[in-house]
């Protein structure tokens, strides 16, 4: 080749500069609405739990009776539940009511976190949450009835309850005897709880058992979300051990507001839970370890508070 024809191929080259920068841009798009559409189902789930994790982090409720249950189903319970339906059921009647169920709680929701002075009203009334929780969880209920939904596969079923059932008990007997302690022997515990009013500014126990039932009602959502729908969804493409990784750490962050060895502990907890979750294939075990850990350390500093007088 001479002289001339380097010459004519580098500028042909240098001609088409641009044109082979944009062709690059074509191909990569191409290439990534390929990814996308490969794999729309799993980015659809994971768009879900951030929506989810992000409407708890920015205008989670506060601790209050039928508003703490209602946003928790609405959030953590139903919110996922529909996205599950949707990925595994394909009856069109099905999917009509888990569509119909989704804006049926998105409505409330988005009123109480986006409309001026929504969260105010829905405080002092909270109808518009309690029905539409209601009416939501009823619809995505009856959607997974018609469409023959495995609920057991995103563990909502008891999954092997002889399994699991041994390490909750011991489990529990830990928390019964080390969560008095620790709320004893670390008293920022009892400066942060009972977190309902009523039965933190005076010892009114019926208040807070009312509380700890709504908090049944909020640890259940709560438990499927990150043990259920997080756990089961993403283990589908990511495998169990990085699913168990992955749920427990927006689980951690979530606690930022607690006590610090609180926080510490529920990101080692999170995994724990979510292996045991995973093993017994249910978020139910981590649902009452969760629970009745929470309703533990209530009581005991609930009767250190006003009882032994550790909080002045």
């Amino acid at each position: 080749m001479n002289v001339r024809s380097v010459y004519l191929a580098g500028s042909t080259r240098k001609d088409e500069g641009p044109w082979v920068s944009i062709r690059a841009m074509i191909d990569a798009a191409r290439e990534l609405w390929t990814w996308t559409v490969e794999n729309r189902w799993v980015l659809f789930l994971a768009t879900v739990a951030a929506f989810s994790q992000l409407q708890y982090e920015e205008h989670g409720p506060p601790a209050r009776l039928l508003v703490l249950p209602s946003l928790a189903i609405i959030v953590f319970l139903v919110i996922p539940w529909v996205a599950s339906v949707l990925h595994d059921v394909r009856d069109k009647l099905a999917v009509f009511l888990a569509v119909a169920a989704g804006v049926v709680v998105l409505v409330p929701n988005m009123y109480w976190a986006h409309f001026p002075g929504g969260r105010k009203e829905l405080i002092q009334d909270p109808t518009m949450l309690v029905l539409g929780a209601g009416i939501g969880l009823l619809l995505v209920i009856a959607a997974s009835w018609r469409g023959n939904f495995d609920a057991g596969a995103w563990g909502l079923g008891l999954g092997d309850v002889k399994w699991w059932s041994k390490p909750v008990v011991v489990l529990l007997v830990l928390i019964g005897v080390g969560i008095p302690l620790t709320a004893y022997f670390f008293p920022e515990f009892i400066k942060y709880y009972p977190r309902y009013r009523p039965s933190r500014i005076e010892p009114n126990v019926v208040a807070l058992l009312q509380y700890q039932l709504a908090m049944g009602i909020y640890m259940f959502c709560w438990e499927y979300f990150f043990r259920g729908f997080m756990l089961f969804g993403l283990a589908r493409t990511t495998g169990p051990v990085a699913a168990i990784i992955i749920q427990a750490y927006p689980f951690f962050l979530l606690h930022d507001a607690k006590p610090e060895p609180e926080l510490i502990s529920s990101w080692f907890g999170g995994i724990l839970v979510g292996w045991l979750a995973w093993r017994g294939k249910s978020a139910w075990p981590s649902f009452l370890l969760h629970w009745i850990m929470y309703s533990t350390m209530e009581v005991s500093a609930f009767v250190g508070r006003h009882y032994l007088g550790l909080v002045g």
